[in-house]
């Protein structure tokens, strides 16, 4: 039974990281969650392919959130961009 609940958390552990990547709105962990969710399902991706069966639709999941994360991260910084680029126009007014 142990060894079940372990193989669960394993798997929905980069679940959790995705989901608190996606909607925790505290600036300063933004970063530090997308790169804790990225490496969870790196994780979890090199842990199917040792597992023998069928898994292509956990793949594509796991596909689809490391896309999403990846516009989240672009969407980030390019706030974090634009955020300095106004502060500076609004101190040179240029």
């Amino acid at each position: 039974m142990q060894n079940t609940k372990n193989k669960t958390s394993r798997l929905d552990d980069w679940k959790a990281l995705y989901v608190a990547a996606l909607f925790d709105m505290e600036p300063g962990k933004i970063g530090e969650n997308i790169a804790q969710a990225e490496a969870a399902i790196l994780r979890r991706e090199r842990e199917l392919r040792t597992l023998r069966g069928d898994h292509i639709e956990e793949q594509q999941h796991l596909d689809d959130a490391m896309y999403t994360l990846g516009a989240l991260r672009k969407t980030v910084e390019m706030n974090r961009n634009m955020r300095v680029t106004r502060r500076e126009w609004e101190q040179t007014g240029t």
